[in-house]
């Protein structure tokens, strides 16, 4: 089994701050608890707009779902969100069978920029309005580019 890897990187732009946890390795049962240490963690520190980087993940399972959750009503409850980040379509599958892309914002990335996957712009404007949501889109492109 391989061991899970997490880096939190926060945004340089300070009128919209937003927190990444990059994560490589696999998450499932056995590493889930790491992950959602990370995600109260930032919680507590009042980082409310978490994005989940998933694109050196390997592997998810539903522990990584209920974490997923657990960050959604945790940051929701501080007028925050969680994000994720993917680069695997076997993920976008998972995700969007499960439903959870349509509670959580995905953007699909490439190594120079992201795109929102369907629904993703609804539910940002939705809990931001859309100058926040354009805000928060430029913030991921420039983390993408600058954290390959």
């Amino acid at each position: 089994m391989e061991e899970i890897k997490i880096v939190l990187h926060n945004a340089e732009r300070a009128d919209i701050p937003v927190t990444f946890l990059k994560v490589w390795g696999e998450i499932d049962l056995r590493t889930a608890p790491k992950l959602k240490e990370k995600v109260s963690e930032c919680s507590l520190a009042h980082k409310i707009r978490v994005v989940l980087d998933f694109r050196n993940v390997s592997y998810f399972d539903s522990a990584a779902i209920k974490v997923m959750i657990y960050a959604l009503s945790l940051l929701r409850l501080e007028e925050g969100g969680v994000f994720l980040i993917i680069s695997d379509k076997n993920h976008y599958r998972v995700l969007y069978i499960t439903g959870i892309s349509k509670l959580i914002p995905v953007y699909w990335a490439t190594n120079e920029k992201a795109r929102e996957l369907k629904g993703a712009k609804d539910v940002i404007i939705s809990w931001f309005g859309q100058e926040e949501r354009q805000k928060i889109l430029e913030v991921v492109n420039n983390y993408i580019l600058t954290h390959n």
